[in-house]
């Protein structure tokens, strides 16, 4: 057919732009993402909303609706990425950012402030994504909204469980301390919140949360009607001109601490009108760094760190911010030396017992534990406090135990246990150190008294493991047992799984019982540590115990499926081995014969073959064969080099009758 030339001009020219459109759509997205990335979040938003606009490109026109969004979230601009977030959901369904926007929608509510639709919605991500139910984060951002909304009981829920968990961050621990102590706070509960802003205040590096948990002291003693005049003082320090300027300034970062407005404008303005004041200069800068370190602002940091030193003030606070940033950055060199300085330059500062320590701590990561040791010994002769005096003793079981002087290692570890606090990790350790020198020296006794003191207490799989291997090595299978099954239903640290999988498989086969393993094995078979040929050695383990119980059915059902696995030779004879036992148990002597064969068509050892082909013999003569039993035994008489193997002699005794 010949179409007119205007019409396939119009058709080519058609194809022509519909491919130009679309690769100008691909230069559109991609300095779209570029913006983005470079953090242009405003100005991405817009192009990304253009290209919704213009292009047909499906695929381009999902990835744009979800750049639009995150952008908007970026900006802090929150409903609207609601908004966009949303109608990406409903033009795009089944997204592969799905897992994303529900999370961002989420984020977006809280920080509009919306608590109840991001309580609502976190619950919804966290049933659908639950390998995200351990990230802290969104435990966090659910018991800050109800904290928000005031719903204390089930925020302080939500905080216990974050406190609980051993690997949060040292920061945010304090920070959900410092919010517990708040809701204690508003609960009248002044005994429990005084507790905990004192641990925040001995403890925590935050100076945000140090001042104000000392506000709150101060106003919980107004309450418990101690020093009723401690907050009108303060205020007359404000008030009295003839006052000294750093007490007054003092006085009046006390209340701005009050109104939640100690900030970095605020000290920029101390120093700004006290330049020629060196301590209200030492005062502002050491809190500027305080508030740099929480905003991990480096150069800052630095830069008031070298004014300060200038100063020739506390000199022995910016050694401590040095070795800290230097710690931060894994720089230990550096950090150790300006720790020394505070040791010798300042021997009566304040961070001399936990400079000593952190020397101590360093030289003991480098591998150089004498070192470590003579610092943490320093350390113990000026009777830190009892929190330090823990991690000291702690330490230097570790040095002993590194020496291998276990008796001085224990009493280091008996001393840490004592000091310490039992939801510690080195409490924990301490306890873990303790009983495998116990372990060591089979005083397995001494370990389980020793750990069945904090075992329901701490529900920790380490000690729950060394406690079972306790009982196991006293021959408590039984009691070994569930405390492994316990461990295995709770614990997500692979390797004490697997360890705690181990040491249950050789309880079960102790007991011979099969169903205490049995549940078990499957869920371990892809596991890390364990290759198929390893998981075959357990179910032919396992065919043991059935066989042993006289179970041969499940036996066998077991050694079958063993054969449906990849198996090496040497396993492969095991498992035809035990079939043919199995097999005759039940008067299968067919199958028992046709096991027995395959074995033989294997076997290279002449030796082994002799035994086999009497087994076999014995087989057929079982199953009234007598001419199959007849020429097995004279087959096993052709290895005449073997007359004196016994199953030689008894073929040849059992010919000799038979004639």
């Amino acid at each position: 057919m010949n179409y007119p030339k205007t019409i396939i001009k119009f058709i080519i020219y058609s194809l022509l732009l519909t491919n130009l459109l679309s690769a100008q759509s691909d230069i559109n997205f991609k300095s779209s993402l570029d913006l983005f990335n470079n953090r242009l979040y405003s100005t991405a938003h817009q192009k990304f909303l253009s290209i919704i606009d213009t292009t047909h490109n499906m695929k381009m026109i999902e990835d744009s609706y979800y750049y639009a969004a995150l952008s908007s979230y970026y900006s802090k601009n929150y409903y609207n990425a609601l908004s966009e977030f949303t109608t990406l959901l409903l033009n795009f369904p089944n997204t592969k950012y799905n897992k994303e926007t529900d999370k961002y929608i989420s984020l977006s509510y809280f920080y509009s402030q919306n608590y109840v639709y991001t309580i609502k919605n976190l619950k919804n991500y966290l049933r659908q994504y639950p390998e995200e139910k351990n990230d802290p984060a969104f435990k966090m951002y659910m018991a800050l909204s109800y904290f928000y909304m005031e719903y204390y009981d089930q925020a302080i829920e939500l905080f216990e469980q974050l406190l609980k968990n051993l690997s949060l961050d040292i920061n945010l621990k304090y920070r959900v301390m410092f919010y517990s102590a708040q809701i204690y706070f508003h609960n009248r509960d002044f005994e429990k919140a005084e507790n905990i802003f004192s641990i925040i205040y001995s403890k925590s590096a935050d100076p945000q949360l140090k001042n104000y948990s000392i506000f709150y002291k101060g106003i919980i003693n107004f309450y418990k009607d101690k020093n009723k005049a401690s907050m009108k003082d303060l205020l007359l320090l404000q008030e009295d001109k003839d006052m000294p300027v750093k007490l007054r300034t003092l006085s009046s970062l006390f209340l701005n601490i009050q109104e939640k407005n100690l900030s970095e404008p605020f000290l920029l303005r101390i120093i700004e009108e006290n330049q020629d004041n060196k301590e209200l200069l030492n005062f502002s800068y050491l809190n500027l760094i305080s508030i740099y370190f929480k905003s991990s602002k480096t150069d800052e940091i630095e830069s008031y760190l070298e004014k300060g030193l200038e100063l020739d003030l506390n000199k022995d606070y910016y050694y401590h911010y040095y070795a800290y940033l230097s710690n931060l950055q894994n720089d230990n060199e550096k950090a150790e030396l300006y720790l020394k300085k505070i040791t010798l330059e300042h021997p009566d500062s304040v961070f001399v017992n936990e400079s000593l320590y952190n020397l101590g701590v360093i030289n003991l990561a480098n591998g150089q534990i004498d070192n470590a040791g003579a610092f943490l010994s320093e350390l113990k002769k000026r009777s830190p406090e009892e929190d330090l005096k823990a991690r000291m003793y702690f330490h230097l079981g570790r040095i002993e135990f590194e020496k291998k002087n276990f008796d001085l290692s224990k009493e280091y570890f008996t001393s840490a246990i004592s000091f310490g606090d039992p939801k510690s990790a080195l409490f924990r350790k301490s306890l873990l150190y303790m009983s495998d020198i116990f372990i060591s020296d089979k005083e397995y006794e001494k370990s389980i008294e020793l750990l069945e003191k904090y075992s329901n207490r701490l529900l920790d799989d380490h000690i729950d493991y060394n406690l079972a291997r306790s009982y196991y090595n006293i021959q408590k299978f039984s009691k070994a047992s569930e405390l492994l099954k316990e461990i295995l239903e709770r614990s997500t640290d692979q390797k004490i799984r697997f360890n705690s999988f181990v040491l249950l498989f050789r309880a079960s086969e102790i007991l011979s019982d099969d169903k205490i393993i049995m549940p078990y094995l499957l869920k371990f078979k892809n596991h890390k540590e364990m290759d198929e040929q390893q998981y075959i050695e357990y179910i032919i383990k396992i065919s043991l115990i059935n066989t042993k119980k006289g179970d041969y059915k499940n036996a066998i059902k077991n050694l079958l499926y063993a054969m449906t696995l990849q198996a090496n030779e040497d396993l492969k004879k095991q498992i035809h081995f035990q079939l043919y036992k199995n097999y005759i148990e039940l008067d299968m002597a067919e199958k028992a014969i046709k096991s027995m064969d395959t074995l033989l068509e294997s076997e290279e050892d002449e030796e082994l073959i002799i035994y086999y082909l009497y087994l076999k013999a014995q087989s057929y003569k079982k199953a009234g064969m007598t001419e199959e039993h007849l020429n097995s035994l004279k087959k096993i008489l052709e290895y005449s080099v073997y007359t004196n193997n016994k199953y030689f002699i008894k073929a040849k005794e059992e010919l000799q009758n038979e004639e």
